[in-house]
């Protein structure tokens, strides 16, 4: 009998909330008996009499040995996504945690361990001996109890493996459920108690956690911008410089629920090791400030990761050696007040130094010998360079200017691994975004040019990667010009040379487009003077895509909206594509949704593109003692380019390439679509970048400014824009 009433099965054990568990009769299940809530009585009503009700649950098959009064934590509200605000004198209360009692329990050969779910009816299975790191040595594992952390203590037999013909032993055993998880699925979400979060974070040796070494160099505090190329590898020095550089570093959580005493008292120790390891993987691990990803989306909390004792390493990771934590790590309450108390929890960064892969695991040391390990985590690591593809334009070296050859070359692509090879992802997305650079910074030559072009989009791969982009990212370089190119090389200035140039490596963007899977949505992620890159792609070469994200562009608003009401310069020039102008020249031939990120506060597209269209169109230039002039005669529809020795006109010739027209003569009436923040016409959606997130007169502040000054924000609308 069980409280005064007759059973039907053979009880077992019994929990502090009254659950039984048992065997039916005869057996071959296993048996739940909960009992039903009892309603709270009104004020001077009699309490309830009789037997409490309750439900029974059969599990088949199955053969309980134990019942505890495990709970599970209540999850904690979301990081704030902005700064925090002042902090309130009142303590929070402590949430209540959720009742998720466990069941020990045989079924058929293998050890189960039941845990109720939040519905409070359903019980979910997990087998024990997949959760233990290593059973070399034991066999026959007898449990006969378990505790309310999950501590299981048994007898069973053992064979020390490191001694040939060792004899077996009858050794009790003690499993205690200490775990490390990273986001595995990279959702933002880590949890040792939500189940299904915590299973879709697992990794394996098919599907690690893939992260990059932190080999750039972002400043420090104070100078928190790239330094290209790096003076040296950011994790050389062993501390975190500059909010910037919190977005090379990953979360890692650690459970040790039973052991914490344990460990404070440094009664046993704690060192992180690798198992399996191929080629050199290395971390350096660090004292998060908080449990979430506010490091990447709040300053303050960024600024927190910057004072001791979180901005210097707990030490390194390296094949064949532990990393002993230090004794003052695992302590419940710290001396610093600004660690936040969190055992049996740990929170921890860490920054990839060395590229390799393997498993992670945390072992336990007593008098200098290993009592146990936790299970693994997958981690690869990799330079980021292999995690997304790349490829560049040819000719490498640009095409021949219009005035020396109207027939330059035709464009097409090459991959561009090198040396870094890209490596596709287990769980690769069917998603591919395509970037597409703008003109050179002012005063790079080439070299300069290819370095900060690619290190930008390892920052745009970063920033996606940490918004939970899981689709392909691809970088097509194209061989830009220099908007100072007079003081490199005495050219004159480069922007109209540079558009003509992105009209035509467009045919190089479309061939790359095609090479993806077709089976991908395929999306255009074009900057600045990349938009006319992809305008040509779209309009003369077949580009096919879902998506065209425009982000401060820098083509006429004409180009996508005829519309005459955003006609604000009063030029005689050449305007519709039909007189080889800018108006229209986004025809019906273009099919795409296209996106503007817009930003009415950005210099680059702003008055200084404007000055171009007003001073440096139609483009003179100077080869030697020749001139070269693009002229409008009587009718402004014909363009035409001549040739001067001093006064003396050598040669005059019509112009019939839009391309060539658009770039090196026409001016555009209207202002940048990066300023069209009432654009209709091509554009499906609009979004104002000053608005929505605060960005200045910076001409790429998603990728120039520190990851948590809004940057986050805007991936993240850019992700859900190509969805």
């Amino acid at each position: 009998m069980v409280d005064g009433q007759s059973i039907s099965f053979d009880p077992v054990d019994i929990n502090e909330g009254g659950i039984v568990v048992g065997n039916s009769v005869p057996g071959g299940s296993m048996v739940i008996r909960t009992p039903k809530p009892t309603p709270t009585p009104s004020p001077g009503a009699p309490p309830p009499t009789g037997p409490q009700p309750f439900t029974e649950t059969i599990l088949s098959p199955g053969s309980p040995l134990a019942i505890n009064d495990h709970t599970r934590p209540t999850p904690s509200p979301p990081a704030p996504t902005s700064p925090s605000p002042s902090p309130s004198t009142t303590p929070s209360p402590t949430p209540t945690p959720s009742p998720a009692p466990q069941i020990l329990a045989w079924v058929g050969n293998a050890l189960v361990i039941w845990e109720r779910q939040d519905d409070g009816h359903t019980w979910h299975p997990f087998g024990l001996e997949e959760m233990i790191p290593s059973m070399d040595g034991w066999e026959n594992l007898n449990p006969y109890e378990m505790n309310n952390n999950g501590a299981i203590v048994g007898t069973a037999w053992y064979v020390d493996p490191s001694i040939p013909g060792a004899p077996g032993e009858y050794h009790a055993f003690l499993l205690v459920p200490v775990e490390l998880m990273v986001d595995g699925n990279r959702d933002n979400e880590m949890s040792f108690a939500d189940l299904a979060g915590h299973e879709a974070d697992q990794t394996s040796e098919e599907k690690p956690y893939r992260f990059w070494v932190n080999d750039d160099d972002d400043g420090a505090a104070g100078n928190p911008g790239d330094h290209v190329p790096p003076r040296a590898p950011d994790y050389a020095d062993g501390t975190i410089q500059s909010i910037r550089d919190l977005e090379d570093f990953a979360r890692l959580h650690v459970n040790v629920s039973g052991l914490e005493a344990a460990l404070e008292s440094n009664t046993i120790q704690a060192a992180f090791e690798w198992r399996q390891a191929s080629n050199n993987p290395r971390i350096k691990l660090y004292r998060a400030t908080s449990a979430g990803t506010s490091y990447l989306t709040d300053e303050s909390t960024a600024n927190s990761a910057m004072l001791y004792p979180f901005r210097d390493t707990l030490g390194e990771v390296a094949p064949g050696t532990r990393l002993l934590m230090p004794p003052g790590f695992w302590l419940a309450k710290s001396g610093f007040t600004n660690v936040p108390k969190t055992l049996p929890q740990a929170w921890l960064l860490f920054e990839g130094s060395g590229e390799g892969k393997g498993q992670l695991v945390l072992s336990f040391w007593k008098a200098g010998r290993k009592i146990g390990e936790t299970a693994p985590v997958w981690l690869e690591l990799k330079n980021v360079k292999r995690m997304f593809q790349r490829a560049k334009a040819i000719p490498l070296n640009g095409i021949a200017a219009p005035w020396s050859d109207e027939n330059p070359l035709p464009t097409a692509y090459v991959d561009d691994p090198n040396g870094y090879e890209f490596d596709l992802p287990a769980d690769e997305s069917h998603d591919a975004i395509i970037f597409v650079h703008g003109i050179h910074p002012p005063l790079f030559d080439s070299d300069d040019s290819y370095l900060s072009n690619v290190n930008t989009a390892e920052t745009v791969y970063k920033r996606l990667w940490h918004q939970g982009y899981k689709g392909r990212f691809a970088f097509y370089k194209w061989p830009a010009l220099n908007p100072a190119g007079y003081f490199l090389n005495g050219s004159g200035f480069e922007f109209n040379q540079s558009e003509y140039r992105a009209f035509k490596y467009g045919k190089g963007l479309a061939g790359f487009a095609a090479s993806l899977p077709a089976t991908y949505n395929k999306h255009v992620y074009a900057h600045s003077q990349g938009n006319a890159v992809a305008a040509a792609a779209f309009r003369n070469y077949g580009l096919k895509a879902k998506t065209w994200i425009v982000t401060q562009g820098a083509l006429p608003i004409s180009c996508f909206d005829n519309d005459l009401r955003h006609y604000v310069f009063n030029y005689i020039t050449p305007d519709s594509a039909s007189d080889l102008g800018y108006r229209s020249f986004l025809d019906d031939k273009v099919q795409t949704r296209i996106v503007n990120f817009c930003n009415t506060q950005d210099t680059v597209t702003g008055k200084i593109w404007e000055l171009n269209h007003e001073f440096f169109k139609p483009t003179v230039h100077l080869d030697g003692l020749t001139r070269i002039e693009y002229w409008f005669f009587s009718d402004p529809s014909e363009v035409h380019v001549k040739r001067f020795f001093n006064t003396v006109e050598l040669n005059d010739r019509v112009v019939n390439d839009p391309h060539e027209s658009m770039a090196m003569a026409v001016r555009s009436r209207s202002k940048a679509i990066a300023h069209g923040i009432d654009v209709q016409g091509k554009l499906d959606e609009i979004v104002d970048l000053h608005a929505m997130f605060g960005f200045g007169d910076e001409h790429g502040s998603q990728w120039e400014r520190p990851i948590q000054r809004q940057c986050l924000r805007y991936f993240e609308k850019l992700t859900d824009e190509i969805r």
